[in-house]
């Protein structure tokens, strides 16, 4: 099957009125599940310790856990821009992208994403964004998979469980789509988020190497 290829706007006010993805282009769009596993499809049941949230730090206490608002279009940018931003002190390809390219992936996902095929979720400190998580659904054969294309928390906001509260909103919606399993890719450098991983669950899967030439 040919893919198809995606055509943007040189900017986004040809987007800004849409209020982000149109229920009516998606009718089989389902909302996220955010706290009951308990109703998770058989594909991947959901084990007892998932059936809690993940307890908070006092001080993470004040924060709100919430999906992104792709009706905000400030909201989205900020969001992308922080995503977009993920591994730029551990990784030696990371790049900075451009303002124009943060402008096509505001566009992109405000088109695009919807429950169906996305789960972004953040957490919010007095409105500001000081975590992000975000999960996309694939296809491999016969199999419905959740890939996470990122998870970041904000120095100040780490270690008190803020990193395992967005991976259960997030595995939550994963199950309510149907999926068999989660798939991560995570830098070999990056040992707290490789324990974190291994700690809810992941196994080594594929390794995937690299040359620099």
């Amino acid at each position: 099957m040919a893919l198809k290829r995606h055509h943007y706007p040189r900017n986004e006010l040809a987007v800004k009125a849409e209020g982000g993805p149109d229920p009516a282009r998606f009718p089989q769009a389902k909302p996220a599940v955010l706290a009951d596993c308990a109703s998770a499809p058989a594909a991947l049941a959901a084990p007892p310790a998932l059936l809690e949230q993940p307890r908070l730090a006092p001080a993470a206490a004040r924060l709100v856990f919430r999906l992104l608002d792709y009706k905000d279009v400030a909201e989205v940018r900020s969001f992308l821009t922080l995503l977009h931003a993920i591994g730029a002190d551990l990784d030696p390809y990371h790049f900075e992208k451009t303002p124009e390219l943060i402008d096509r992936a505001v566009i992109k996902a405000r088109r695009e994403e919807n429950p169906s095929n996305t789960f972004a979720g953040l957490a919010l400190d007095r409105g500001t964004i000081v975590a992000v998580h975000v999960l996309r659904r694939f296809e491999e054969g016969p199999f419905i998979g959740a890939q996470v294309s990122g998870l970041w928390v904000a120095p100040s906001h780490r270690q008190q469980g803020v990193a395992r509260r967005l991976k259960a909103m997030g595995e939550a919606w994963a199950r309510s789509i149907g999926a068999h399993f989660l798939n991560s890719n995570v830098l070999s450098q990056n040992a707290p988020m490789l324990a974190l991983n291994r700690s809810l669950g992941f196994e080594n899967y594929r390794i995937n190497l690299r040359k620099r030439l």
